[in-house]
């Protein structure tokens, strides 16, 4: 699947990443997606677009999260040059819209089951920045939970 240039699209955005999430809840489309292109394509969305839109941000999350279900994403989210781990951490200091924390944690909650993902998120401190996000007042129950189960994970691993 060729990715068009984010940057030069005659539609915006936001409805750009909004078409892609809802193609990728397509398992054969989401197989297709999954290139080196299109996760380099996700990971300088993470650096540009979605420190600045929330709501790009939580169609990226988004997409992300669909796309940890499957195996043949994996070898992305563990590619160390793509950094997409470490950046999604960094969209929670540009927004604290408790949707974003949430499809964050769903995705954590994905990935912690992922040996080289482990690594990862024990390199960029993922129990310090549940420790940060546990901090803060969230109106949704199940953010606190999910918290609560996270940190429970990474304090035993």
């Amino acid at each position: 699947m060729q990715q068009p240039d984010p940057k030069n699209l005659s539609l915006s955005i936001n409805a750009y990443t909004f078409a892609l999430l809802t193609i990728l809840k397509t398992n054969d489309l989401a197989k297709e997606f999954s290139t080196k292109q299109s996760f380099t394509m996700i990971s300088n969305l993470l650096d540009s677009e979605c420190l600045a839109s929330h709501q790009v941000s939580y169609n990226v999350l988004c997409m992300l999260w669909i796309l940890s279900y499957h195996e043949f994403t994996h070898e992305y989210f563990e590619d160390y040059t793509m950094a997409i781990i470490e950046k999604v951490t960094k969209v929670m200091d540009y927004h604290s819209k408790e949707k974003i924390a949430r499809i964050m944690l769903m995705l954590f909650d994905n990935l912690k089951d992922i040996a080289d993902c482990q690594d990862h998120l024990s390199e960029i401190d993922a129990l310090n920045l549940i420790i940060k996000l546990q901090n803060r007042h969230w109106v949704d129950e199940d953010i606190n939970k999910m918290l609560d189960e996270l940190y429970s994970y990474f304090e035993e691993n």
